[in-house]
């Protein structure tokens, strides 16, 4: 990708596919665009060492649960090591008490929406989560949803989530 592609730019949100092999870009041209990447691609460790970008981590989904689902029962993924990433569906309205519980290699956990209540310690002791993504649906947090999750970092709330 040249270095003037993105020139002139007011777009907000660009997104680089991982296959992307080159880049060039001066963070001037595009001053509030958010770059969304993979972060094992060659796009990330370029806006990274270049400095001066916004930059969006793009997860590969592990757990996608299906749209059928509407309820995730208690400790359901307890102590599950498979997942980083997990994606609770939009019809979901429950996650159970422990529902995720230990999973210790879990890092982003995305809720798409609908009214839904998370549990009792849902996601207690996920050692290595960074990234929880809550829509304006998610009308309950019961006690210790995400307690024992010391490398929590980011805890994103729809802006329009007037329970949070």
């Amino acid at each position: 990708m040249h270095k003037n592609s993105f020139l002139n730019n007011c777009a907000d949100h660009i997104y680089l596919p991982k296959s992307l092999k080159t880049l060039e870009i001066d963070p001037r041209h595009v001053p509030k665009a958010t770059f969304h990447v993979y972060k094992d691609s060659y796009a990330y460790q370029y806006l990274m060492e270049k400095g001066g970008f916004n930059i969006q981590i793009i997860y590969e989904v592990d757990l996608r649960l299906p749209q059928a689902l509407e309820r995730i029962e208690e400790e359901a993924f307890d102590g599950n090591t498979q997942f980083e990433f997990v994606e609770i569906s939009e019809n979901i309205s429950y996650v159970g008490a422990r529902a995720f519980r230990n999973c210790s290699n879990l890092k982003y956990a995305y809720f798409l929406g609908m009214d839904t209540v998370i549990g009792e310690d849902a996601f207690a002791g996920c050692e290595n989560l960074e990234t929880v993504e809550l829509p304006d649906s998610v009308t309950e947090l019961v006690g210790g949803a995400f307690q024992s999750c010391p490398n929590l970092k980011e805890i994103r709330v729809a802006d329009d989530n007037s329970g949070y």
